[in-house]
């Protein structure tokens, strides 16, 4: 299939692809995903995913949110320290980073940093959009990444708005998935 054929690519070239698996509830979306991921040696593919639900379409960016916890696993008793350690470590894990990105990863994760919270929130977003695609860079050289977003009709705008410019941005080395409902 089309996804088979993007990762082989992905694989060969480590050329970019975004695709999108539309579908009403029900029709298998999730199961289509599970069957791609089982064929994949997530030795040495990275596979992060996030979600979104109805709960949660007015919290701002929160498929992204759901995706830095799972990736992070972030447990609900963790105290603040807990997660900023969790992330310090991952973060060191990338190596060279080209921004600093803690603050605004940081900051969707409800940390106070507090140089980010003496900007306006224009500035802070454009800041995070950057430092998003700063670590998908520096996760890329490491090895190939499939970021999956699963159920983005219930996204919220600011994370959609985010999302149309990262898809344009066309990191070699990631593959990106999505799935919707049909509006």
């Amino acid at each position: 299939g089309l996804m088979t054929q993007a990762m082989a690519r992905l694989r060969d070239e480590g050329a970019y692809s975004v695709i999108a698996i539309c579908g009403e509830a029900g029709t298998g979306k999730s199961r289509l995903i599970e069957e791609f991921q089982a064929t994949l040696d997530l030795e040495k593919i990275r596979w992060i995913e996030g979600h979104a639900y109805a709960y949660t379409q007015n919290i701002s960016y929160s498929p992204l949110i759901n995706l830095i916890k799972q990736d992070l696993a972030i447990e609900e008793g963790d105290t603040p320290a807990g997660v900023a350690a969790k992330l310090e470590t991952r973060l060191a894990g990338l190596g060279d980073l080209e921004e600093d990105v803690a603050p605004y990863l940081g900051g969707l994760l409800s940390l106070p940093y507090p140089e980010a919270a003496r900007m306006s929130p224009e500035f802070w977003k454009s800041r995070l959009h950057r430092a998003v695609l700063a670590s998908l860079r520096a996760l890329a050289k490491q090895g190939q990444v499939v970021i999956c977003f699963e159920d983005l009709h219930w996204a919220d705008p600011m994370f959609l708005n985010f999302l149309r410019r990262a898809v344009l941005e066309q990191i070699p080395g990631v593959m990106l998935l999505y799935t919707y409902r049909p509006p």
